[in-house]
């Protein structure tokens, strides 16, 4: 019974921290660090295209793969806000 309160908790908290990220970063905080870590979708990628310098002489391909490469940077917004989930946890 105290594992489930726990996990209900855990995830009470997660869930407001992700509304508050939300609210105050809209989709450049924990929502984009969760799609960069679970969706792999290629049809994704005009998102983050966005932050490479695009050059018209090399394939698709070429961006897809180093798009893949590029690590997930949370804003210190982001950061503060995960950091007060935790500790209220």
């Amino acid at each position: 019974m105290c594992l489930q309160a726990l996990s209900c908790t855990f995830t009470g908290t997660f869930l407001l921290s992700l509304g508050v990220d939300l609210a105050v970063n809209r989709q450049n905080g924990v929502s984009r660090g969760l799609r960069h870590l679970l969706d792999g979708n290629d049809a994704h990628i005009l998102v983050r295209l966005s932050r490479l310098a695009i050059d018209r002489s090399l394939s698709w391909i070429y961006y897809i793969q180093a798009l893949r490469d590029i690590p997930y940077k949370p804003l210190l917004s982001t950061q503060i806000i995960l950091g007060v989930s935790i500790a209220l946890a």
